[in-house]
């Protein structure tokens, strides 16, 4: 099994990725790394953004790992691929 901090960071600053599903994720707030490697956090926090009616709405606030991983033990629509462009 992998572990999450053994995994490259994706999430590296406040802006727009986008999610394995093809939506787009807004990150509002990332907390500094923790130097405490054998402790997992989900430091990136935002809206998973879902395209209806012409527009990019809210569809919930949620966490994720800076790997971009959803989930800690497995892969998940909601994960962050990369930077949305």
């Amino acid at each position: 099994m992998e572990l999450l901090n053994n995994l490259p960071s994706i999430i590296d600053s406040l802006g727009e990725y986008k999610m394995r599903n093809g939506d787009k994720a807004v990150i509002i707030k990332l907390n500094p790394p923790n130097p405490d490697t054998t402790t997992t956090c989900f430091d990136a926090k935002g809206y998973a953004q879902k395209y209806k009616n012409g527009k990019w709405i809210n569809e919930c606030f949620s966490i994720w790992h800076t790997s971009g991983r959803y989930y800690p033990l497995q892969t998940s629509s909601f994960d962050i691929i990369g930077k949305w462009s």
